[in-house]
Order: C-alpha cells, then sequence, then structure tokens
C-alpha cells in the first residue's frame, strides 16, 4: 500500500469506526492472516506464532488481513486464536513424528487434527502445512 493509499485508508477507518487505525507492522511481522489462510508453508512458523500472540495482546477488534476470507470477510480475535491454536497443535504432532524420525513421509499423510477439519483451507493445506513444521522440526530451516 503506498502513502497516499495508506492515509485515504487512515481516513476512511476513522470516519467509520470512530477509531485511529493501528499499524503494528514490527508486531504482525510476516504472517498475522485469518483462519481461512491456514497455508504456513511459505513462512517461518514459529516467528508466524510468536507475531499472532504479540498480536492477541493488544486491544483491537477487527482484523484487516494482508489475504481477506472468502467474500472479503475481515477477522476476529477469535479467528486469530483459532489460528494460533491449530498452529501450535500441529506443530506439536508434527515434533512428535519428526522425534519418531517419520519426517517428510509418513507424516505428510499421518499427521492430522480434526478438531480443526472444518476450518476453512484445512484440507486444502494440511500436507504443506505438515511439510513445512518436518522442516523445521526436522532439519531447522
Amino acid at each position: 500500500m503506498s502513502s497516499g493509499e495508506r492515509a485515504r485508508f487512515d481516513e476512511a477507518w476513522s470516519a467509520v469506526t470512530g477509531e485511529a487505525p493501528i499499524n503494528v507492522p514490527e508486531i504482525v511481522g510476516r504472517r498475522g492472516n485469518l483462519e481461512s489462510r491456514l497455508a504456513v508453508n511459505d513462512s517461518y512458523p514459529n516467528e508466524w506464532e510468536a507475531s499472532l500472540k504479540r498480536t492477541l495482546e493488544l486491544k483491537w477488534e477487527r482484523q484487516i488481513p494482508g489475504h481477506p476470507g472468502p467474500g472479503g470477510r475481515l477477522g476476529t480475535r477469535e479467528d486469530m486464536e483459532k489460528q494460533l491454536a491449530f498452529m501450535t497443535d500441529l506443530s506439536a504432532e508434527v515434533k512428535k513424528a519428526s522425534d519418531a524420525g517419520k519426517c517428510f513421509d509418513p507424516a505428510g499423510k499421518e499427521v492430522r487434527l480434526p478438531q480443526y477439519g472444518t476450518l476453512t483451507g484445512y484440507e486444502a493445506n494440511i500436507e504443506w502445512n505438515i511439510h513445512r513444521w518436518c522442516g523445521y522440526w526436522g532439519r531447522g530451516i
């Protein structure tokens, strides 16, 4: 977003909500997406988790992600909390698989978190997410 676009956005945000917008790139870091974007394959997942935790410490009600949800849907605290829980739980399960020597195969086919199966993007991204965490836990990358 250019500085001119950012200024127009800030003005519109304040007019609609009566609140000053908060720009937190140094806190959010690389990621801060909705649960509808459950792909961590192109990120540093441990940094992403940390940025979500730091963002949740702030006082806010609406999330305006870089990748909005279906239909342009914006996010809520609950969305971010769900995403963080998913990432934390997946990390723990993949760590177990890695410790057992199952990364990358057969972990990609075996590790599943059915409690998150209803989240948009879960099925499309679960194997990529496992692959990424295997890279982190198995190779430190």
